[in-house]
């Protein structure tokens, strides 16, 4: 503050001085020579008028206390004017600066709040079944365990399941953000479909099928004709969709799979499978999280 107020009076005295030297400069442009005072005065004593009007606009301001009073108090008056305003543009700026500031404040608290209050939905995924297939589709059980962790309820909570042929890390990626993206389009009814778990309850459980059409095995075909696929697999999507109270956004939890069978003749081997009639027990399968959902999910 009182770096401010010096440097307010500092420019105060400047610009008075600027104008001072400024009116000097006018005055001493147009002050009439001492000849032409010689001869205004001869003229005025001839006429019987008053010298005084021979003398220059300076020399009747300072000659004069009242003039010269309220000349100096128009100067300071103009400079005043001047730091007055320069000290409103600075306290203007200072406010919108400080005015931001709070703001962004207020936005990381509400931010901060909302995280630490909102639902969190803790899901585990396992297999509850054989795998069967037929040859041209197969179908395998999905048990989801869902808990809330967090410190309000979540409500709408509805697990996702989708199968995707192939365990390519990108495709998966893209096939996962595809069906987040779906899910976080809909409209946010708490009333709406879908489980009301609050916090500290015990694990809520939902049954999924995890479904396998002859479309999977002629794009498996396809691509390893193209040398784009070289091996069988499926790669499983699992999406938590919910809500909070506030039914203002989207929470998820989400998971990406690839489905194994265990090989045969070597224990604790694990291998992918095709679109073959067969039935798999349930011990010899086993959901493997695949990378790209640990790093990006």
């Amino acid at each position: 503050m009182e770096k401010w107020f010096r440097g307010e009076i500092a420019l105060g005295f400047y610009i008075a001085t600027v104008l001072w030297l400024g009116v000097l400069g006018w005055q001493a442009a147009y002050a009439p020579t001492d000849l032409e005072k010689n001869k205004c005065q001869q003229a005025a004593e001839k006429s019987g008028h008053k010298t005084e009007e021979c003398k220059s606009l300076w020399e009747r301001t300072t000659s004069d206390p009242v003039a010269f009073f309220t000349f100096v108090l128009s100067i300071s008056t103009i400079g005043l004017w001047i730091v007055t305003w320069r000290s409103g543009v600075r306290q203007t700026r200072d406010m919108e600066g400080a005015i931001a500031a709070a703001e962004e404040a207020n936005k990381l608290n509400r931010e901060n709040f909302a995280s630490n209050q909102r639902p969190w939905i803790k899901a585990s995924v396992s297999i509850a079944g054989d795998y069967v297939c037929n040859g041209h589709t197969g179908q395998v059980p999905l048990t989801i365990a869902l808990e809330n962790i967090g410190r309000s309820p979540a409500f709408c909570v509805h697990p996702f399941v989708m199968t995707y042929p192939g365990a390519e890390g990108g495709s998966l990626l893209a096939a996962y953000a595809k069906l987040s993206k779906n899910m976080a389009s809909q409209p946010i009814n708490i009333s709406g479909y879908g489980a009301t778990i609050y916090p500290n309850e015990p694990p809520v459980s939902a049954s999924r099928q995890s479904s396998f059409a002859t479309w999977f095995r002629q794009n498996i075909e396809l691509g390893t004709a193209a040398g784009g696929v070289d091996d069988t697999g499926f790669g499983i999507c699992v999406c938590i969709d919910y809500v909070s109270i506030d039914a203002v956004q989207h929470y998820q939890t989400g998971f990406i799979f690839v489905l194994m069978r265990a090989q045969e003749g070597h224990p604790g081997s694990w291998t992918s499978f095709d679109l073959a009639a067969e039935t798999i027990p349930q011990n010899e399968l086993m959901l493997l999280p695949h990378p790209i959902g640990r790093r990006h999910l």
